[in-house]
């Protein structure tokens, strides 16, 4: 409701049930905030681009109520390749169930590696931690629902 290129474009038609539109909505928002941007149609790139520009962080929300063959997300990480503060993909329901998660999360990442934080029990002690080191981390299988496990991009390891 805040992407100007989108739902929140400055125009005459009033947005459903709302009294008048949702121009300057994204004023609102402090750049800390991270924006699920669904917008994955002609100008995806400028939407992106419009609140990477702002300072947020995004993670792209796609629409799954819809079969695995029209699955876009691979294009669109694609198309926006370069725009700073894509941090990844989302599985956005609006039906009810996940019974295309699976094909959904093969058609994003296709057997790229997952990256698992080691347990607490393994990890270095803080005190001998050198600042501003990232965690370990060690290749797993993913278990059935990997919503906990940082995201695995396919350009991760690419220096981005």
């Amino acid at each position: 409701m805040f992407d100007p290129t989108h739902n929140a474009a400055d125009t005459p038609d009033p947005y459903y049930l709302v009294n008048g539109n949702w121009s300057g909505s994204w004023e609102g928002l402090s750049s800390d905030m991270t924006v699920l941007n669904w917008n994955h149609g002609p100008k995806a790139r400028q939407s992106a681009a419009f609140f990477s520009g702002r300072g947020h962080r995004q993670i792209l929300a796609g629409y799954y109520d819809t079969p695995p063959a029209r699955f876009n997300d691979r294009q669109w990480l694609s198309e926006l390749e370069g725009v700073p503060g894509i941090d990844g993909v989302m599985y956005t329901q609006w039906g009810s169930g996940y019974d295309r998660l699976a094909a959904w999360a093969e058609h994003v990442w296709g057997g790229a590696a997952w990256g698992t934080p080691s347990p607490a029990s393994t990890a270095t002690p803080a005190s001998s931690a050198t600042p501003g080191s990232a965690p370990t981390r060690t290749p797993t299988t993913p278990p059935m629902s990997p919503s906990w496990a940082p995201l695995c991009l396919p350009w991760a390891g690419r220096g981005r």
